[in-house]
């Protein structure tokens, strides 16, 4: 019985040291050890960060005819680079994905609203703005 406990102990003890140095952990501490979420990730090149939104469906809430309201509920997808949270896979362990909490990440400070210019039977045309909601401090 004693035998059992020490085996199990080893066994606990090495999937312990196995998952302090694995690729996943390595790569996170790797991207995170300088990274600051309060740093606009500017391009190398000096140009704007480029960011993509995308709007989903999923459903039609309400549709007043009469005044010419449509609800809708959906989500935004916001895409865009940050060069400091790129690394080459090999180095670790093949690693190509990972899972990162939002909090720890730059996110755009933008904020959407639209405006309704037309409505005619079945076509809705929507113009939607979308506009930063921080300032820029100019030194």
């Amino acid at each position: 019985m004693a035998s059992g406990n020490v085996s199990c102990l080893l066994l606990l003890l090495c999937w312990l040291a196995v998952g302090a140095d694995s690729p996943s952990r390595a790569l996170f501490s790797h991207l995170f050890s300088n990274y600051s979420r309060e740093v606009t990730p500017l391009p190398s090149d000096g140009g704007p960060v480029h960011i993509n939104a995308s709007f989903y469906v999923s459903t039609i809430a309400d549709v007043v005819e009469r005044d010419q309201v449509v609800v809708i509920k959906g989500w935004v997808k916001l895409t865009w680079v940050d060069e400091a949270l790129q690394w080459e896979p090999l180095l670790f362990g093949n690693l190509s994905v990972i899972n990162v909490d939002n909090s720890r990440l730059w996110l755009p400070d933008i904020v959407f609203y639209n405006s309704a210019s037309a409505f005619f039977f079945d076509h809705h045309q929507c113009h939607m703005e979308v506009t930063p909601w921080s300032y820029t401090a100019v030194a």
